[in-house]
């Protein structure tokens, strides 16, 4: 069971990486309008 959790941790993090990879630090920060959080909160980066 474990290395089920592992491995599925591990592919989500590997696609939540690709898909961020062109993503800015400061963009991570930016609240978007009408929005509470920006992305690196709820990243919980």
């Amino acid at each position: 069971m474990l290395n089920h959790a592992l491995h599925a941790y591990g592919l989500n993090l590997s696609v939540t990486e690709m898909l961020l990879a062109d993503v800015s630090a400061d963009q991570m920060c930016q609240q978007p309008s009408g929005l509470v959080n920006h992305p690196t909160w709820n990243l919980g980066t």
